[in-house]
């Protein structure tokens, strides 16, 4: 969707060592696979050093596989990698490598040219992201546990942005309210900063009231979730548009749900409903069903924050 062509990381890395074999000392191969692929990616021939990323791994001292050092340096910064290499000068061969990691929590020394860079950098977003975009004429309030104006607006945002029957979207992705007033982008990179795309899946019936019966449950609404593109803390509600049932608490204290209507006309097991929603749904634990669907499509480039970005700018601006 986005232009780019895909190729497979093995094949392709197998064709880079060989037109690189003659064109390097050290071949360093910098990868975002994940350990499972990583440890097969070491088979190849001719790579000396693998940086592993994607699955968090913590190696303190490496690992090898053959000829080959793969490193680790765990997740959210609490470690930095430090990998030492020995290279005959002569024959430029490698004659030690060994990896080992620093635990940030123990350095005392503070990087003053790394934090006047953030800091330039923060200024180049503030700037860049200062511009108002809209004008709110009062409060637009999130609550991620009950229905909010907020929420609202984002499922009846997404169901127009995909062209979709309903949509459905779940209350944890906005992380803060906004105070009326003037908006900015950088006002709605704040409150919704995960690298989240929309997209439209093709749903049964029949599949349509599973999901919504498995989100109703207190246990989905307060997952926390981790990873997946989302950078909020729970789950929370999920908000729907084009949506209508009755919630119930019967003799179990347990809510349940009846009588689902699908635009104001009763559910149909056997019609293939279209659902505008987040691509988080579409892979990983969260709804299998959505994962699993064959028919899916994704909006891109835009973001959920673009979404609302759009969809705030035609907001009085005027002020």
């Amino acid at each position: 969707l986005l232009g780019w062509e895909i190729k497979d990381p093995f094949e392709i890395t197998k064709e880079l060592i060989l037109e690189l074999k003659e064109k390097t000392d050290v071949t360093i191969v910098l990868s975002h696979l994940g350990i499972n692929d990583d440890e097969m990616l070491a088979a190849i021939p001719g790579i000396d050093i693998i940086l592993g990323g994607h699955t968090h791994h913590l190696f303190p001292n490496g690992k090898m596989i053959g000829n080959t050092l793969l490193c680790g340096a765990g997740k959210y910064g609490q470690y930095i990698g430090y990998v030492e290499i020995k290279l005959d000068l002569e024959t430029k061969k490698l004659i030690d490598k060994k990896a080992t990691v620093v635990q940030t929590s123990e350095l005392r020394d503070e990087s003053f040219e790394t934090k006047d860079l953030l800091i330039k950098y923060a200024e180049q977003s503030d700037e860049l992201l200062s511009n108002q975009i809209g004008y709110l004429e009062e409060d637009l309030l999130i609550d991620w546990f009950e229905e909010s104006p907020f929420a609202r607006l984002l499922a009846n945002a997404l169901k127009a942005w995909c062209d979709s029957d309903l949509a459905m979207v779940n209350s944890g992705i906005i992380l803060d309210s906004l105070p009326k007033g003037p908006i900015s982008k950088k006002d709605i990179h704040r409150i919704c900063p995960h690298p989240i795309n929309p997209c439209k899946v093709w749903l049964k019936g029949d599949e349509l009231k599973e999901i919504i019966l498995q989100a109703h449950t207190e246990k989905m609404e307060k997952l926390e979730v981790i990873g997946l593109g989302f950078r909020g803390k729970f789950m929370g509600k999920m908000i729907y548009e084009g949506v209508q049932f009755e919630s119930v608490v019967l003799s179990d204290g347990l809510r349940h749900v009846k009588n689902i209507l699908i635009n104001h006309e009763p559910i149909d097991h056997n019609r293939v409903y279209t659902i505008g929603t987040v691509d988080m749904f579409t892979f990983g634990y969260l709804f299998p069903i959505i994962r699993d669907a064959k028919n899916k499509e994704y909006f891109m480039p835009e973001m959920v924050r673009d979404v609302l970005t759009h969809t705030l700018t035609a907001v009085k601006q005027d002020r």
